[in-house]
């Protein structure tokens, strides 16, 4: 006989009081029972030992800010994803829904989204908010890592932040240095390959 209610608890109780009225199968009784048992468990708020229902403790501020945080990057990626997933816009038109102009002869490509715009939405504060935080993220970036290099090069030679193209060139330097860096890591790196063979 189907079961008449959706309720799983209800379900069993049905099952329990018609094996009970049948006085067949003890042991398929026992089993019912026990998961009645344990659907009463895992619905009931635990009791300590003198009968007192004991209550869950609220969670701490801080792990909610941190759940918060977590959630926002997750509707970060979401929306990340879904802006992706948004049908690209012919190769001559303007990658923003709304906007028909072509840029066929003068487009520009957003180094954030890869989506090519019209001179109107050519910057990423005009076109997405989510471009507009990472080109602020990477400007923050490019000014400390400006800064570092303009006080190590004055530390090095004080007054050549002051010299006409002394931070262009010190920035050239310092490109030329990390690459020297690089190869020579490489190398070693090579050369203890060649050692282990």
């Amino acid at each position: 006989m189907p079961p008449s209610s959706s309720n799983a608890f209800e379900v069993l109780q049905e099952e329990q009081s018609s094996i009970e009225d049948t006085e067949q199968g003890d042991e398929d009784a026992k089993i019912v029972r026990a998961r009645g048992d344990n659907i009463r468990a895992a619905t009931e708020l635990p009791t300590s030992d003198d009968g007192v229902k004991v209550t869950k403790k609220k969670k701490k501020k801080k792990k909610q800010s941190k759940d918060n945080a977590d959630d926002e990057e997750q509707v970060a990626e979401l929306v990340e994803r879904i802006e992706s997933a948004i049908p690209a816009a012919p190769t001559n038109q303007c990658a923003l829904p709304k906007c028909q102009a072509k840029t066929g002869v003068l487009g520009v490509v957003c180094d954030f989204c890869k989506r090519k715009f019209c001179m109107a939405h050519r910057h990423p504060e005009s076109h997405s908010s989510r471009c507009a935080e990472l080109k602020q993220n990477a400007e923050r970036v490019t000014h400390r890592r400006d800064a570092s290099l303009i006080i190590e090069a004055n530390k090095r030679d004080p007054g050549v932040a002051n010299r006409v193209g002394g931070i262009q060139k010190e920035r050239q330097d310092a490109k030329r240095r990390l690459q020297e860096r690089i190869e020579r890591a490489t190398l070693d790196r090579k050369a203890k390959d060649k050692g282990k063979k």
